[in-house]
C-alpha cells in the first residue's frame, strides 16, 4: 500500500510539473475553413513554445473537418476532437475537458494572434500571481485598417469584483473570452451555458470574476478579432437577442447582498435591457417575436420594480415610456435605429442645436406676414407659416432622437408632429420632415402631398394643388423625383417617379413632369410636361 502510494505521488508531481506552464490554447470551429490555417499557423509562431492547441470542429462540414486533420499534421501540439454541432459553448466546454495545461486562453477560428501575445501574458500572470489576464484586442477590417479596443495605458491590479463593477458601470471591459488568460483552478467546474448564441462569454466571465482575487489588465493589444459582416448582430434571426436578455437578467438576479454591487448591476441590467428593447422595437423583421418581446418586457420591468431610484434621469424617463407609452417608445427605438419603414426618410437635418434652429426659422420667416393685421385677419399664408416652423422643429427633434438615445427628444418630436399633422389636415398639406431644403415657401394651402422619399433643394415654391411622389407602382414606391434648388412649381403642378429636375427650373401650371430634365432655367408646361420654347 505504501509503495502504490508512493508511486501515485510521483505520478502525481509528474503530471504537476508537466501542466505547470502549458498553456491550453481552445479552438471552437465551425465550417471555418478558409480561416482555421491562418489561425493557427499566427499561434505556432508565438515566442512562447509551452501550449498545446485544442480545436474542437462543432460538427462542420466535411472540407472543414478535412481541413482541421490537415492543420494538425503541422505540429504534434495539435489536437483536434471531432463532435456533433451543439454551438459554440459546448465546443468550448470540451476543451475545458480535455485540457491539460494549468492555464486556459480562448482564440476563434476567424481571428489571430500577434507572436508575443502567450509570453507576455504568461509574465503577467507569473509576477503577480493572479487568476485572470484581461488585455486589448485590434478590431481588424478588410481594408486593412484596424481599431484598438479596451487597452489599458499600463499595466493595473485589481481583484475580481472591482473588474465587475467596472464592467457593470463602465464599457472599459470586454466580456469576450478571447484576449484572456484563466488559471485551470479559477475555471474550476464554471461551464459555459449550452444552447445560448449571445454572452454566453459574458455569464461565463461573470462567474469567473466573482472568485477571482487577482486580475491583471495588460496594456498594448496582442489579439487580432478580424470583424466579419455576417455579425450576430447583423443576422436576421432575432431569437439568439433573448440569449443575451436572458443571461443578463440570470447575472442580475444573482444580487450579492454588497448594496453598492447591487446598485452596479441594477445600472448594468437596465441599461442593457434597453439596449435590448431599441434593438428589438426597431426591426420588422421582430414582428414574428411579438409574442415573446411582450413575455420579455413583462419579465424586465417586473424584475426592477423600485430599484431605479439610483439610475439617472434619462433611464428613468425611458423605463416609463417603455411601461406605460409603449408605442410611442417603439417609435424611438425605430428612429434611433434608422429602421423607420412608413417613412423611408433617406435626408436628415443638418441642425444640431436650438440656436441654429432659431436663425433657420427667423430667415424663413421672411417669406410670410408678419404683422397683426394678417394674424388677426386668418390670412392662409399665416397658417402656413405655422406649419413650416412645425415642420422645422419635428425636423430638428427627429435628427436629435437619431443622435441620442434620450427619450426626451422622442417626446418632444412626438408632440411637435402631432401639432405639425393637425396644421397639415386643417390647411391641406401633407409634407414630411427632410424633403425640403431651407426656404420653403407655400403661396396657397390646400392638397399639396409631398413622398417622404423625395428630395427638394432650397428655395422651393408650391403654388397649391401640387403632388411631388412615385407614380403609384408596388414596385417603385420609393422611386421619387430629387428636385433641385429656386424651382417654382405652378398650381395643380404634379412631379412624378424617380425623375431629376435640374435649379431654376419652372413648372407651369397643371403640367405633369414625368421624365428627368436636368437643363437648368428653363420653364416646363404640358401633359406630359416638356420644354417651353420661346
Amino acid at each position: 500500500m505504501f509503495i502504490q502510494n508512493c508511486i501515485q505521488n510521483i505520478s502525481k508531481n509528474q503530471e504537476d510539473l508537466e501542466m505547470s506552464d502549458l498553456i491550453s490554447i481552445i479552438i471552437p470551429v465551425y465550417n471555418a475553413g478558409k480561416t482555421i490555417d491562418g489561425c493557427v499557423e499566427s499561434v505556432l509562431k508565438s515566442t512562447y513554445s509551452d501550449f498545446e492547441i485544442l480545436i474542437i470542429d462543432d460538427g462542420s462540414n466535411v472540407e472543414t473537418a478535412e481541413e482541421c486533420d490537415k492543420v494538425a499534421l503541422k505540429d504534434h501540439r495539435i489536437k483536434v476532437i471531432h463532435q456533433e454541432n451543439g454551438g459554440v459553448s459546448k465546443a468550448r466546454n470540451c476543451g475545458i475537458e480535455n485540457a491539460k495545461g494549468k492555464f486556459i486562453t480562448f482564440v476563434d477560428a476567424d481571428d489571430t494572434v500577434d507572436s508575443d501575445l502567450l509570453a507576455s501574458m504568461m509574465n503577467a500572470m507569473r509576477q503577480e500571481q493572479a487568476d485572470v489576464v484581461i488585455t486589448g484586442h485590434r478590431e481588424c477590417y478588410d481594408d486593412g485598417s484596424f481599431k484598438e479596443c479596451f487597452c489599458s495605458e499600463k499595466e493595473s491590479i485589481k481583484c475580481g469584483t472591482e473588474i465587475l463593477s467596472e464592467f457593470f458601470t463602465t464599457n472599459n471591459i470586454s466580456w469576450t473570452v478571447w484576449a484572456k488568460l484563466y488559471t485551470r483552478s479559477i475555471i474550476g467546474d464554471v461551464r459555459f451555458q449550452v444552447g445560448k448564441r449571445i454572452a454566453e462569454d459574458m455569464y461565463f466571465n461573470y462567474e469567473i470574476l466573482k472568485k477571482a482575487k487577482t486580475v491583471v489588465e495588460c496594456g498594448s493589444p496582442k489579439y487580432n478579432y478580424i470583424k466579419q459582416d455576417e455579425s450576430a448582430m447583423a443576422s436576421s434571426d432575432c431569437s439568439r437577442f433573448f440569449d443575451s436578455f436572458y443571461l443578463t437578467k440570470a447575472v442580475f438576479d444573482d444580487i450579492e447582498t454588497n448594496e453598492n454591487h447591487r446598485t452596479d448591476k441594477v445600472f448594468f441590467y437596465v441599461r442593457s435591457g434597453l439596449f435590448f428593447f431599441r434593438m428589438m422595437y426597431a426591426k420588422d423583421r421582430n414582428k414574428e417575436a411579438a409574442e415573446d418581446i411582450r413575455n420579455a418586457r413583462r419579465a424586465f420591468l417586473d424584475s426592477i420594480h423600485d430599484n431605479t431610484t439610483t439610475l439617472p434621469r434619462r433611464m428613468r424617463l425611458e423605463l416609463f415610456l417603455l411601461k406605460y407609452c409603449e408605442p410611442l417608445y417603439r417609435q424611438q427605438a425605430k428612429i434611433y435605429w434608422g429602421g423607420i419603414q412608413e417613412e423611408n426618410v433617406k435626408y436628415e437635418s443638418t441642425i444640431d442645436s436650438y440656436a441654429q434652429l432659431r436663425k433657420l426659422l427667423n430667415r424663413e420667416k421672411k417669406n410670410y406676414p408678419n404683422n397683426w393685421f394678417d394674424n388677426i385677419s386668418c390670412n392662409q399664408r399665416v397658417y402656413n407659416w405655422r406649419f413650416i416652423k412645425l415642420l422645422r422643429k419635428c425636423e430638428y427633434y427627429r435628427s436629435k432622437t437619431r443622435k441620442s438615445n434620450n427619450p426626451l427628444w422622442m417626446v418632444l418630436y412626438w408632440i411637435a408632429r402631432t401639432h405639425k399633422n393637425h396644421m397639415g389636415v386643417f390647411i391641406g398639406v401633407e409634407i414630411p420632415e427632410n424633403v425640403f431644403g431651407e426656404g420653403l415657401i407655400i403661396h396657397h394651402n390646400g392638397s399639396i402631398v409631398v413622398n417622404g422619399s423625395s428630395k427638394v433643394g432650397k428655395n422651393c415654391q408650391l403654388h397649391g394643388d401640387n403632388c411631388i411622389g412615385n407614380v403609384g407602382k408596388s414596385d417603385s414606391l420609393t422611386d421619387c423625383p430629387q428636385i433641385g434648388n429656386n424651382v417654382e412649381i405652378g398650381v395643380g403642378a404634379k412631379v412624378l417617379g424617380g425623375i431629376i429636375i435640374a435649379d431654376n427650373i419652372k413648372i407651369g401650371a397643371n403640367a405633369v413632369v414625368t421624365k428627368s430634365f436636368d437643363e437648368k432655367g428653363i420653364t416646363l408646361v404640358g401633359i406630359p410636361a416638356h420644354k417651353l420654347e420661346r
